[in-house]
């Protein structure tokens, strides 16, 4: 997957044939989305699209190889996400009213805890202050698990899901005025977030090097982040983040 975030959708295959999808007609659906789903998410793709491409690069997305736009849109929604979590944690601290809640990452299968996490971010994420970007982003997030759900028959767990679905379309019709500055704000964002990461960018390169000469002698990702996390003082989090980028980077 190219996005750490996303258990089912395809992003690859979506960029591939979204420049000739053509909404209405049953076949060839998008990628492996659910032929009910294709119309609505297509709109989303595009938008997501021209917002990485355009403005960063000042240039139609369709004109990029599908591999690249589909790297940057996982990035976005990573991004995306990722600021999400961190206002909901500052959120929760500055009130005082629970615990903060992460999204699940990929490979977390959406079983009851995971699903119950999943669907507690979701509704801590919709209580924000909405701004249009992330929206559509924790939109994604959620019909990709919706997606995951169907394919695998849980069709409890999908019904939870597609009502939580439904309060974050509520919430982007509240947004969707702003959606050219969320964007074009997003991208901003992004980066000053480079720009402020610089220092930790050459611990990151450091870390990835060590990585690909001794993953072989750990038992996992998760194993490598733990023991060298502590070693360097990095977040176990942020180094399984690195090495999921970095691998995706090289399929």
């Amino acid at each position: 997957m190219l996005c750490h975030y996303l258990r089912h959708i395809d992003l690859l295959a979506v960029y591939e044939q979204l420049p000739a999808y053509e909404p209405g007609k049953i076949k060839p659906r998008l990628a492996n989305i659910p032929p009910p789903l294709c119309d609505t998410l297509a709109p989303y793709f595009v938008e997501m699209a021209e917002a990485v491409c355009d403005y960063e690069y000042a240039k139609k997305w369709q004109g990029f190889e599908p591999i690249a736009v589909a790297a940057e849109v996982g990035d976005l929604i990573e991004s995306e996400l990722e600021g999400l979590e961190c206002e909901i944690e500052r959120d929760t601290a500055k009130y005082e009213w629970g615990k903060a809640i992460s999204a699940p990452l990929a490979d977390a299968p959406l079983n009851p805890g995971a699903l119950e996490a999943f669907l507690g971010f979701a509704s801590q994420a919709q209580d924000l202050v909405p701004a249009y970007a992330p929206m559509v982003c924790l939109l994604i997030y959620q019909y990709d698990a919706l997606c995951s759900l169907h394919q695998a028959g849980n069709f409890e767990s999908a019904l939870s899901v597609f009502e939580a679905i439904a309060v974050t379309r509520e919430t982007l019709t509240h947004c969707e005025e702003r959606h050219s500055r969320d964007w074009r704000t997003s991208h901003e964002a992004r980066e000053r977030a480079a720009l402020r990461h610089a220092p930790t960018n050459q611990q990151k390169a450091a870390t990835l090097t060590e990585w690909d000469a001794t993953s072989s002698d750990y038992e996992s990702r998760a194993d490598f982040s733990r023991i060298i996390g502590k070693r360097d003082g990095i977040k176990e989090r942020t180094l399984y983040d690195w090495i999921a980028s970095h691998e995706k980077s090289k399929a």
